[in-house]
């Protein structure tokens, strides 16, 4: 009976995950399509089916892994790649070696991304975020829990201390690297698979297009992540953790769900999930309360603190098929997406939970786009998808969990 609701749950959300990255990858094969039916007869005549610059290599890619898989299953293959997929799975490096890399992979980073910190931050919505600033610091201001305290506590003391408002959204992009690190040590108990997820992430375009913006600083997603690695280590302090990333960015609310389920699928005691799960629930209860029930002024004037929501299908669509532009640089993961799901669900069948855990916050990511589209009325930017490639690169980092590939089951 355990292994049937253990092999229906991981059932499931292979199938939810699929059809959410399934969806999104019929934007980038056919960018028309989904914008095209959901819109009415209004637009221009355009061909929905006009395949888009993706469309081959995303058939070409995945037909290639799935045929390969097959073959691997089968037993088909040569022997040598057998044993290196059983070396694979079963190779590491020591703490202290591991470490050591970690700390070359970043000086690297660190060299080749320094002079952009004196480069001038040249995203439109900058002057919104030196506004921010002074309205921020000034004195004769209220506090109102709507600003992004986080965000400008840190932007102003990157300001104040080295005049530039750059270094320290740098220094949020080192930790983000930092964190992925361990907390992919922490579920896959690999460190090989640690560096893996680190060096996936500092090979994604996305990543490097905000690494160093001020105005799009990586700070509510360094928090949101620590809030989950916080989880196994310290859990008192995981949704104080989410709060500090929620005053980061707003939009971090969103993933509350995401968080709850990651929960529910740690390897914690069922006490600690229980409070966990508690904790997040009156924190979150506290924060809809003071800011909800305040007036709708707020210093960025951020659609989500809008009391009138409604939601509207088209604009939800309309999500889907902005995925091409943001990723369209980032090949790598977008050929990978629906393999690593893949992949990771069969990890799931042999009882890995955080295998589910990735599937989850992946997808629930992806897919959150268009439902705060569809709800808020927001422009979908690419640098909402940080989060999902720092998850993308940590599931792809569990696959190198001992034992893996010698023991798929599709059974």
């Amino acid at each position: 009976m355990y292994k049937f609701f253990k092999n229906f749950d991981s059932s499931l959300v292979f199938l939810l995950s699929s059809l959410v990255i399934i969806i999104n990858l019929i934007s980038m094969a056919f960018p028309a399509l989904i914008l095209r039916l959901t819109s009415g007869s209004g637009l221009a005549p355009i061909d929905p089916f006009e395949l888009g610059i993706f469309a081959m290599p995303l058939l070409a890619s995945n037909l290639i892994f799935f045929s390969f898989f097959f073959l691997y299953k089968k037993n088909l293959l040569p022997k040598y790649i057998y044993n290196s997929s059983k070396f694979l799975t079963n190779f590491d490096i020591s703490n202290k070696k591991a470490i050591l890399i970690l700390i070359s992979i970043i000086t690297i980073y660190i060299i080749f991304s320094f002079n952009e910190i004196s480069e001038a931050d040249t995203w439109p919505d900058f002057q919104r975020v030196i506004d921010a600033y002074k309205v921020w610091n000034s004195q004769d201001s209220d506090f109102n829990l709507k600003q992004l305290h986080t965000k400008m506590f840190f932007l102003t003391i990157s300001y104040e201390l080295f005049e530039n408002f750059k270094v320290l959204p740098f220094f949020a992009s080192i930790s983000l690297l930092i964190i992925v690190y361990f907390f992919t040590v922490q579920i896959s108990s690999k460190n090989i698979s640690g560096l893996i997820a680190v060096i996936i992430v500092i090979q994604s375009t996305i990543f490097h297009f905000f690494d160093t913006t001020a105005t799009y600083s990586n700070f509510w997603v360094v928090f949101f992540l620590f809030s989950l690695y916080l989880v196994k280590k310290s859990w008192p302090f995981s949704c104080l953790s989410f709060v500090i990333a929620f005053f980061a960015k707003a939009l971090t609310l969103a993933y509350f769900p995401l968080s709850i389920l990651y929960i529910l699928h740690s390897s914690i005691s069922k006490k600690k999930k229980l409070l966990t799960i508690f904790s997040y629930f009156i924190v979150v209860t506290a924060l809809g309360i003071l800011i909800f029930g305040l007036g709708n002024e707020n210093l960025e004037t951020d659609n989500l603190y809008s009391s009138n929501i409604s939601f509207h299908p088209p604009k939800f669509f309309s999500g889907f098929s902005i995925f091409p532009l943001q990723l369209r640089f980032d090949i790598f993961v977008v050929l990978l997406l629906m393999p690593l799901n893949f992949l990771l669900f069969l990890k799931s069948r042999q009882g890995a939970k955080h295998a589910q855990s990735m599937q989850i916050l992946i997808s629930g990511i992806l897919i959150s786009g268009p439902i705060v589209t569809g709800f808020f009325d927001f422009l979908i930017n690419p640098y909402r998808l940080v989060p999902m490639i720092v998850f993308f690169a940590i599931g792809f980092g569990l696959l190198f969990e001992k034992n893996y590939f010698s023991k798929i089951n599709c059974q």
